[in-house]
């Protein structure tokens, strides 16, 4: 029989942390909401005219905060909940979903393998630059009507509006209180660590 993972971190000597509770889950909820919230209002304010797209960093810079404090899911559903409401809203394009939804899971990814909050900068870079810019190609061409530009068209004003936002991400987690992601705690081992292999 399983000992509880209350009891095995009792003494704090590890990482492992107690499964969240509602009121965890609830403050999750709010952040998550507030940063949607920041991102949809935000992001059609302030926006840099690159091309036919439009650089919106304050998306790119809530992708990375996002997959800090919450992971790659939860960095996911934020940026796709930024997307649909600035679609429904009329605030956007369907080359959002693209310019942000690969750049939060990878960004999220990073995260969780580095630890690192540059790594979830790097992410958000190569996967809203890179990846979201080749995807966005055929989705304006088809769906949109847009037949002007070459394949990378779009790899540079995304690259360039990701990188910003990561920037402005990172200055901005130096500030704010750390917040590990949910799920941390499912990657330590069985005890917290306490069994006689640990170091």
């Amino acid at each position: 029989m399983r000992r509880a993972p209350a009891a095995a971190s009792a003494k704090g000597d590890g990482p492992a942390e107690a499964p969240a509770g509602p009121a965890s889950q609830l403050r999750t909820l709010a952040r998550a909401a507030v940063l949607i919230a920041l991102g949809t209002v935000l992001a059609g304010m302030i926006r840099v005219p690159v091309g036919v797209a439009t650089a919106t960093p304050v998306q790119h810079a809530v992708n990375v905060l996002a997959a800090v404090w919450f992971g790659p899911g939860g960095a996911v559903a934020v940026a796709f909940g930024i997307s649909l409401l600035r679609n429904l809203l009329g605030l956007g394009t369907l080359l959002a979903f693209p310019g942000s939804l690969f750049g939060a899971a990878l960004a999220g990814l990073a995260h969780r393998v580095w630890r690192r909050p540059v790594a979830a900068m790097a992410g958000e870079v190569l996967g809203t630059g890179l990846v979201g810019g080749l995807v966005a190609f055929p989705l304006a061409r088809w769906l949109l009507g847009q037949t002007t530009g070459a394949w990378f068209f779009y790899v540079v004003p995304f690259g360039v509006s990701s990188l910003l936002g990561a920037l402005v991400a990172g200055l901005l987690l130096r500030w704010l209180p750390p917040m590990e992601p949910p799920g941390l705690r499912s990657t330590e081992p069985p005890g917290g660590g306490q069994g006689p292999a640990a170091r």
